[in-house]
């Protein structure tokens, strides 16, 4: 706990770290927690404890309550702000662990190329008009 204290920002820290009991088992979704905190901060450009903490409130009854809550209107999709709610689970049991998290990220960027180039392959089909004439094909 003390370790925890000197080594780690409050608003990143994941809850099993506020008030370590004995039998705690860290591992890398200790991590995944920090990681959510990141995902979090890089995206909306604050924590998820942010508010909590500028106001001089209890950082860790926050992070134990495990209450996550998204800015109205931003632009990411709902497998995005999933993602985000997985890492920031409560208990470390039902974080996933790192390899789950690099699959999962994989699949956010394939969807999101696969949507690139369909949007794209429709707005090549709708601005470009093709010419088939023997046996040549002429694109304008």
């Amino acid at each position: 706990q003390d370790t925890a204290a000197e080594r780690s920002c409050m608003t990143y820290r994941a809850p099993e770290l506020f008030n370590v009991p004995t039998t705690c088992k860290v591992d890398e979704r200790t991590d995944v927690w920090s990681l959510g905190c990141l995902l979090h901060a890089l995206c909306f450009f604050r924590t998820p404890y942010d508010a909590v903490h500028e106001r001089g409130d209890s950082v860790a009854l926050a992070v134990i309550a495990g209450k996550t809550n998204f800015p109205q209107g931003h632009p990411y999709s709902q497998d995005v702000c999933e993602l985000i709610v997985s890492l920031l689970q409560v208990e470390p049991e039902q974080r996933p662990f790192m390899d789950w998290v690099v699959e999962s990220i994989a699949r956010l960027i394939d969807a999101r190329s696969s949507r690139g180039q369909r949007s794209a392959a429709a707005e090549l089909d709708a601005t470009t008009d093709i010419d088939i004439t023997d046996d040549q094909t002429i694109i304008a």
